[in-house]
């Protein structure tokens, strides 16, 4: 019986993994973890914890950089968009 739990967390651990790699390629890591952890239904830590393992980061350019990508922000500074509400298809 053991072993069959040890299989099931391996298991889990890797889907968990695939859809922290799938939200965060989809557009091409460009999010910050916090966008990754609502798209995916986990917590930040989990997310953050996945991304160390797996030595992926990501790419969050900043509102300084470009100006225009982040429009949206300051007409609703309190939500932030997902994945899923920017049209990205996952």
């Amino acid at each position: 019986m053991p072993a069959l739990c040890a299989r099931r967390c391996r298991m889990s651990a890797r889907a968990n993994e695939f859809l922290v790699w799938r939200a965060g390629t989809s557009v091409n890591w460009d999010c910050t973890q916090k966008d990754i952890a609502a798209e995916v239904g986990l917590s930040v830590g989990a997310v953050r914890a996945i991304m160390k393992r797996r030595g992926w980061s990501c790419n969050h350019v900043g509102q300084d950089q470009d100006p225009y990508a982040y429009a949206h922000l300051h007409t609703n500074a309190r939500h932030h968009p997902t994945l899923r509400e920017l049209g990205v298809e996952i």
